[in-house]
């Protein structure tokens, strides 16, 4: 009997135990939801992301060939990045910084922290100058007391570094004791733009600070915005930072339409700033990510409309397509994009005269080419 009455209260206590409530994305009049991702499994969601550096289709964060690696990006780093740093668990996503001697091969050295990095190169793919963007995040940052804490979510182009938007970009003490630094923990909402990251000198960015009474190590909801005019980023309903075209950035380094992103969200230990300080002052920590939404503006109505006539620079050839579509045009084709007929875009290319559609569903598509400042959008069916 007594056997019986344990596995009975075992029994009731699994079914009555706090369980986390299901996130329901919420996106605003006029957008869609893009991605939505409460972690309430057991595992990451290889639909929308990739643990570590490198995406999918060639998609990925380019290590500096001299000091990075397949597990390090660059010096700026002092942690060796392991998937098992990567946890999903109890309905979070926990980015883990380890204070651990490890032996990397990828580069090659002995480590003193490990770090968690996931990003969605070459899965979820964006413009918010081109459509925009809407992201929202319930999360909470490594405490900043006597941590040297470097997390970030950032914004990446897919095929090139820089362009580079740091939308919550996190920088704890022992920070504040770097006599370059003010008094107060900082975050930043930064946009990178240059020919190469790696020479600072071609890299040009645009700074908002704040410090840490915005509450970051407790669980709060971040929104940033990005439209074709403005990037703003706030804390719950207090806008912490805005970016403006013509004023901060100039009209003509605004990140345009032919550039497509992602997002990557890291937590790291930052080398060359904290060394000076000794390992002392350093602590594993871990950055918790409740819900990510990401919403995009829905183009869906009035996609037609912006047809223009084919006949004087383009071709696009057979409609129907079995399997490549060919596009010839008198103008340079800057990117190629299809969507289903909800206006959610499926597929994209750039700079190429054909786009192969073999892995679409049979079906009718819209065709969007964008060249030299015209856009052409035609109905196209695949069989």
């Amino acid at each position: 009997m007594k056997k019986h009455n344990t596995i009975i209260i075992g029994l009731l206590a699994l079914w009555f135990s706090p369980l986390k409530a299901q996130h329901i994305p919420d996106p605003p009049a006029g957008y869609t939801t893009l991605l939505s991702d409460d972690f309430n499994g057991t595992e990451l969601d290889d639909t929308y992301w990739t643990k570590g550096l490198f995406g999918v289709n060639g998609a990925q964060l380019f290590p500096n060939p001299n000091t990075g690696g397949t597990n390090k990006l660059n010096n700026n780093y002092a942690g060796y990045l392991l998937d098992a740093n990567v946890i999903v668990s109890e309905g979070n996503l926990e980015l883990h910084n380890i204070k651990e001697n490890h032996s990397g091969g990828d580069p090659e050295g002995l480590f003193n922290f490990t770090n968690g990095w996931i990003q969605s190169l070459g899965k979820v793919i964006f413009n918010g100058s081109d459509k925009s963007i809407i992201i929202r995040m319930r999360m909470k940052l490594p405490t900043p007391a006597q941590d040297d804490v470097w997390p970030a979510v950032w914004l990446v182009e897919q095929d090139q570094w820089p362009n580079e938007i740091d939308i919550w970009e996190y920088f704890g003490s022992p920070f504040n004791n770097n006599p370059e630094w003010d008094a107060d923990d900082r975050m930043v909402l930064r946009y990178i733009w240059g020919e190469n990251f790696n020479k600072r000198g071609s890299v040009k960015d645009e700074e908002r600070w704040f410090d840490r009474d915005n509450n970051v190590d407790e669980f709060q909801i971040y929104e940033f915005e990005w439209d074709d005019q403005v990037m703003i980023s706030r804390i719950g309903d207090k806008e912490i930072g805005r970016i403006t075209r013509g004023v901060e950035v100039p009209d003509q380094d605004w990140p345009d339409s032919v550039e497509e992103w992602s997002i990557v969200i890291n937590n790291g230990r930052m080398q060359s700033t904290v060394n000076a300080f000794g390992l002392d002052y350093s602590k594993s920590n871990v950055f918790v990510v409740d819900w990510i939404d990401i919403y995009e503006k829905d183009t869906s109505t009035g996609l037609l409309n912006q047809d223009v006539n084919n006949s004087e620079w383009l071709k696009i050839y057979p409609n129907p397509v079995k399997d490549v579509l060919n596009i010839q045009s008198y103008d340079k084709v800057e990117r190629i994009q299809v969507y289903d007929t909800m206006g959610k875009l499926i597929l994209t290319s750039r700079n190429e005269s054909i786009i192969d559609l073999k892995s679409l569903n049979t079906g009718i598509y819209l065709l969007k080419v964008q060249a030299t400042g015209k856009n052409f959008v035609q109905q196209i069916i695949k069989w």
